[in-house]
């Protein structure tokens, strides 16, 4: 994996976790996500670790079941 395809935009991260980009961009303003490691672009994008936002998608998964 390169690192780049370790990052996630919010779209993208958004689609996995089934909400909005705005809702999660809301979600990280408030520091809802604290396991879920970001980092700002120069152009002011936000962008997600993929294998935590993975981790939290599978967490959520279970606690359905």
């Amino acid at each position: 994996m390169t690192q780049e395809s370790q990052w996630l935009g919010t779209t993208q991260a958004s689609r996995l976790l089934e909400v909005r980009p705005k809702t999660l961009l809301g979600w990280l303003e408030k520091g809802l996500l604290p396991n879920i490691h970001t980092r700002t672009l120069p152009t002011g994008r936000v962008q997600l670790n993929r294998a935590d936002v993975e981790a939290y998608v599978q967490v959520l998964n279970n606690e359905g079941k």
